[in-house]
């Protein structure tokens, strides 16, 4: 594996984990804003 492939994989693979970081933290945000009651 070349470094350019290694450092793409590197790049790529935080970058979906801090979209899952993202993502997780918005809907922990909406929960606390939203009341569940609302929901159902």
């Amino acid at each position: 594996m070349s470094i350019l492939t290694f450092m793409y994989r590197l790049i790529s693979l935080g970058s979906d984990q801090l979209l899952t970081l993202t993502e997780g933290r918005n809907y922990a945000w909406n929960e606390v804003m939203i009341p569940r009651s609302s929901s159902s």
